[in-house]
């Protein structure tokens, strides 16, 4: 005796078939796109990543390696952390460097810097953070001074 089966009808195979195309291309739409353009990275910053400085900075610069549309840009500082109060961030004529004032002075310690910048179509072209260090009791050298001396205190 043969096995009974029910025959699969058209507009099934056809609802099937147009599900499975609409998936297909939805995956298509919201999958990155292989060839995307180069991240916008961060060239240089006053202060600059990794150093230290005496004083609380009145404002922060940042050059970029592509043309920035907008940027935002938070702060944080000290131990414990405080996030810092900044005015708007503005992106200079050569499209390339974003300045920032510090509305506040920030405490010692290290301070944290996080970007993230639009592209001129205002998509978004990239994000990064750095750290420099506020010291007010820092020794840095620089060429005013002609020679150092030290003097050692012991106390009982």
């Amino acid at each position: 005796m043969k096995a009974a089966t029910t025959p699969i009808r058209g507009t099934r195979v056809r609802r099937v078939l147009s599900l499975a195309a609409g998936l297909a291309a939805a995956a298509i739409v919201l999958t990155p796109s292989s060839v995307s353009a180069a991240e916008t990275t961060l060239v240089s910053a006053t202060p600059s990543p990794n150093t230290g400085v005496q004083t609380s900075p009145a404002s922060l610069s940042m050059v970029f390696s592509a043309p920035v549309g907008t940027a935002e840009v938070t702060m944080t500082c000290g131990d414990p952390v405080t996030l810092m109060t900044l005015g708007a961030p503005t992106v200079l004529a050569d499209q390339l460097t974003v300045s920032v004032t510090v509305s506040s002075t920030a405490p010692k310690g290290n301070c944290n810097v996080a970007w993230k910048v639009t592209d001129l179509n205002l998509q978004q072209a990239g994000t990064g953070t750095f750290t420099f260090t506020i010291d007010r009791k820092s020794t840095r050298l620089n060429s005013s001074h002609r020679c150092i001396s030290y003097a050692v205190f012991c106390l009982k």
